[in-house]
C-alpha cells in the first residue's frame, strides 16, 4: 500500500494522526459499502486517461501526496458534473513540500489542526443547517480529524466539531459537478479489508481491533457504533447523488 513516502519514514503506519497509512489497504472504503453499492478500484492514472470519466462519485483512499496535474486532473473531473470525495488526509502533501494541502484549490477549506484537542470522543459532531445531505442520529460515535476553515465564498459547511465550532464536513461546487472534504473519521488508524469473523479474529490476534473500528467482543454483531457511522458517512453522499443500490438478494 501506499505510504506518505518521503514525508514519513514509518513503514508500518498506525494510528498516529501525523503518520497514518495510505491508499485502499489502509482506507478500504469498499469494504464499508460492499453488498450494498457497486464499486470499482482507480488509479492516479484514471483521470488523466478518462477512466474516472465513467464514474459519477469517486471516494478516495486518503491519496496524501497529490501533484500539480492530478490535482488538475480531480478539478477537470468535477468540473465536468462529477463528485469527488476526500477522506482522511486527501491530498495533504505534494511530492516536493510537505503538509502543502494542494487540494485547498479544490476544496476551498483550508486544514488548521490534524486532530482534535478531545480527540476520540463520542458524539462530537454536530450538522450544519440546512445542508442537503446528512441526517440521523448516528454521530453517536468515537471521532477524530482535521479543522477546516472555509476560505472559499462558494464553499458550504455539511458538519462541525461541537468542541471548537470548526467544520468537519465541508463541500464546494465546481462547475458542474462537486468536492466534499470530509475532514471526520470515525476509525483510528485505517478501515477493515472486509468485515467477518475471520477477519475480526486476526485484528484481534493482531491487537488492532480498536484501530480498525471492530468492537472489543463479537456479542452484538460485528458493527461497531464508529463502522455504522462510518457506513451511514458515504451511504448517504451516495443517496445524495441518486446513485442507486445494488438490488436485495
Amino acid at each position: 500500500y501506499m505510504i506518505d513516502f518521503p514525508w514519513n519514514d514509518n513503514y508500518h503506519p498506525g494510528s498516529n494522526p501525523d503518520h497514518l497509512g495510505s491508499g485502499y489497504w489502509s482506507w478500504n472504503v469498499r469494504s464499508m459499502l460492499r453488498n450494498s453499492y457497486e464499486s470499482d478500484g482507480l488509479s492516479e492514472s484514471s483521470f488523466a486517461d478518462g477512466d474516472a470519466a465513467r464514474y459519477p462519485v469517486i471516494i478516495d483512499t486518503n491519496t496524501t501526496i497529490m501533484d500539480d496535474k492530478l490535482v488538475g486532473d480531480i478539478e477537470k473531473y468535477v468540473r465536468d458534473g462529477g463528485t469527488f470525495v476526500t477522506f482522511v488526509q486527501t491530498g495533504r502533501h505534494t511530492s516536493a513540500v510537505k503538509d502543502a494541502w494542494p487540494i485547498e484549490k479544490l476544496t476551498g477549506y483550508h486544514v488548521t489542526p490534524l486532530t482534535q484537542k478531545n480527540s476520540w470522543q463520542n458524539n462530537a459532531l454536530k450538522w450544519a443547517g440546512n445542508q442537503p445531505i446528512f441526517s440521523g442520529d448516528w454521530l453517536n460515535a468515537k471521532a477524530d480529524g482535521l479543522s477546516l476553515k472555509k476560505v472559499a465564498d462558494d464553499a458550504q459547511d455539511l458538519a462541525y466539531w461541537k468542541d471548537d465550532g470548526s467544520v468537519a464536513i465541508g463541500m464546494r461546487p465546481l462547475g458542474k459537478g462537486v468536492i466534499i472534504q470530509i475532514g471526520c473519521r470515525f476509525t483510528k488508524g485505517g478501515l477493515p479489508q472486509r468485515i467477518d469473523y475471520d477477519l475480526w479474529n486476526y485484528y484481534k490476534g493482531q491487537s488492532s481491533l480498536d484501530a480498525y473500528g471492530l468492537p472489543p467482543t463479537t456479542d452484538n454483531g460485528l458493527l461497531s457504533p464508529e463502522l455504522r457511522a462510518t457506513h451511514q458517512l458515504f451511504t448517504q453522499i451516495l443517496q445524495w447523488r441518486k446513485i442507486e443500490p445494488m438490488p436485495m438478494r
